[in-house]
């Protein structure tokens, strides 16, 4: 007989969990199962509720559920704040990556124009002394220049007397008038 006493103090504490259940819908899950068990616990052998003493210890559960709701909500709040600034540094982080790669471009490109710098500073050197060298042939193709018209004048000289020369010559071949010895001078008759 105490075993059908058990059998229906369990199912009517079943009911009256179930019913707890159903009536804390607006409770966090462990508030309401603490709630459930309270209420099953306050069954009689007969299923009946019992009134009285549990009361006090309903009350002492409920303020011990809201405490664990309020760490419960306290740590879900540090949860998310820390995810966010985990989020906030990564985001920081990764900015200052690709600031850092920015610069290293920046400072490659700055490496490879002072390498073209120097290479036209070497160009320019090479430049200088090969036009100092073409300043010597310049000098030189002047003198001949010089050299050249002194030649032409000379040559314009010899040309003209030349030509004074060939039309003496000529007018002497048209008219002779004088009569030449073999070894003498012109003698004119």
């Amino acid at each position: 007989m105490s075993n059908s006493k058990d059998e229906k103090a369990q199912v009517a504490a079943d009911e009256i969990k179930a019913a707890t259940l159903t009536a804390a819908k607006g409770l966090s899950r462990t508030q309401a199962e603490r709630a459930a068990a309270a209420a099953a616990r306050n069954v009689n052998a007969y299923g009946q509720k019992e009134e009285g003493p549990s009361r006090w210890q309903e009350k002492r559960e409920l303020i011990a559920d809201s405490r664990d709701d309020l760490a419960e909500s306290l740590q879900n709040l540090f949860t998310s704040i820390s995810s966010m600034v985990k989020s906030e540094l990564q985001g920081t982080n990764n900015h200052l990556d690709l600031l850092e790669k920015m610069n290293q471009r920046v400072a490659s490109e700055y490496d490879d124009m002072g390498d073209v710098a120097a290479g036209l500073r070497v160009f320019a050197e090479q430049m200088k002394s090969k036009s100092g060298g073409l300043d010597e042939f310049v000098g030189q193709m002047d003198a001949i220049e010089k050299q050249v018209s002194e030649f032409e004048a000379v040559i314009s000289v010899l040309d003209r007397y030349v030509s004074v020369l060939e039309s003496k010559i000529r007018a002497e071949y048209r008219h002779p008038h004088h009569h030449r010895r073999s070894n003498d001078s012109v003698v004119t008759d």
